[in-house]
């Protein structure tokens, strides 16, 4: 469990701080503006649902990565909206511009809202794809057939073996 957050932690920090460096220091983008808020939140929900949990490129990862993408992108738009609405907090770091220095807020700085979005999406998805506990046979005291055999027996005879595995367990 800790090292899903642990990876969840350094997947949201690694991707959000890119985008937002890239943003803010690639494209000199010190204030995101509404649209481009919303739009950049969309774009790093679908990649962080993409990399995420189960990756895309993990074996039998495509279709819940597509799924972790549609709604990464929807929960990170919502997180935009919340952080914009209620977040918007001043932060002990002001930058100096060419207009004097100017002082990063929470919500609408690249370099802070965009690692705090795709850390929280990061964690979500990490802790979603804990896998269940193996259940063993000795807890449960059934047994499942899993031989190619039983596989083209048809139900009676399933119900035959499984009655008579079940009377050599009480014995």
């Amino acid at each position: 469990m800790i090292g899903r957050l642990l990876k969840g932690l350094i997947i949201g920090l690694i991707l959000g701080g890119a985008v937002g460096a890239g943003l803010h220091f690639g494209a000199g983008m010190l204030v995101m503006g509404g649209l481009v808020a919303y739009a950049v939140a969309l774009g790093v929900g679908v990649l962080v649902g993409l990399v995420a949990g189960k990756p895309i490129w993990a074996q039998d990862g495509k279709i819940e990565a597509g799924l972790k993408a549609v709604f990464g992108a929807l929960i990170a738009a919502g997180a935009m909206f919340a952080l914009r609405r209620w977040g918007n907090l001043a932060l002990p770091i002001s930058l100096p511009t060419p207009g004097g220095p100017q002082q990063l807020m929470l919500a609408t700085s690249p370099l802070s809202a965009i690692p705090l979005i795709t850390t929280a999406l990061a964690l979500f998805f990490e802790i979603d794809n804990t896998p269940a506990p193996a259940v063993s046979e000795k807890s449960t005291g059934v047994r499942v057939a899993t031989s190619s055999s039983s596989a083209n027996l048809d139900d009676e005879e399933l119900e035959e073996q499984s009655a008579s595995k079940a009377k050599k367990l009480k014995r």
